[in-house]
């Protein structure tokens, strides 16, 4: 089940202007909301509840994006959801944010998790608590619905009264993709991804 599906509002974030168009893998495609840069400048990103970077190609090229390092720190500063599958998880790991946090990723980059701090584990999905923020992380496509329902259950533990279904709220995801408000921020970049960042949205 998608996170639209289950009530989110999804925003992308890319280096590429507003209106831009992405391609990735089986046809899937999805249109830029906010240029990555701006959006941090602006402030943009502090209406949202969460942040979901997908796997692929995209995160290689965003890992040193400073806007997306602020962003994620600043989410788990502010006791909010930052959530990553694949190889999305090395770009947590690029903001600081994976020091001493149980998680898992694409096992191909295991050891790259264990460098920058992160406590790797196989496992579907693992959610690890830091002083009050979320950090979700999942390992590949298989694993989406276990993925998904963690992270929307995170984001609704943090606001119970607003329920991603029900609520007149508007709830977010941003992707860089960014992806959501009450929202939450999902990333893309240039390339969108592949097909972890595409099976994320079915």
């Amino acid at each position: 089940m998608s996170l639209e599906a289950q009530g989110a509002q999804v925003c992308v974030a890319s280096k590429q202007r507003p209106g831009t168009m992405l391609f990735g893998q089986h046809g899937t495609r999805c249109r830029v909301d906010f240029n990555i840069d701006d959006m941090y400048r602006a402030g943009d990103y502090m209406t949202f509840d969460a942040v979901f970077i997908p796997g692929g190609a995209a995160p290689q090229r965003f890992r040193n994006t400073q806007a997306a390092h602020k962003i994620i720190e600043w989410m788990v500063q502010r006791k909010r959801v930052v959530a990553a599958i694949c190889h999305g998880v090395k770009a947590l790991g690029a903001a600081g944010v994976l020091s001493g946090a149980k998680c898992t990723s694409y096992s191909g980059i295991k050891l790259a998790v264990q460098r920058y701090g992160g406590e790797w584990v196989d496992q579907p999905v693992v959610v690890h608590e830091q002083c009050g923020a979320a950090i979700v992380t999942s390992r590949t496509p298989p694993d989406l619905l276990d993925f998904s329902t963690a992270l929307v259950a995170e984001v609704e533990k943090r606001d119970p009264a607003a329920g991603l279904a029900t609520s007149p709220r508007q709830h977010g995801v941003l992707r860089y993709g960014l992806y959501w408000g009450p929202p939450l921020i999902a990333w893309c970049l240039d390339t969108f991804a592949t097909s972890t960042a595409a099976s994320s949205l079915d």
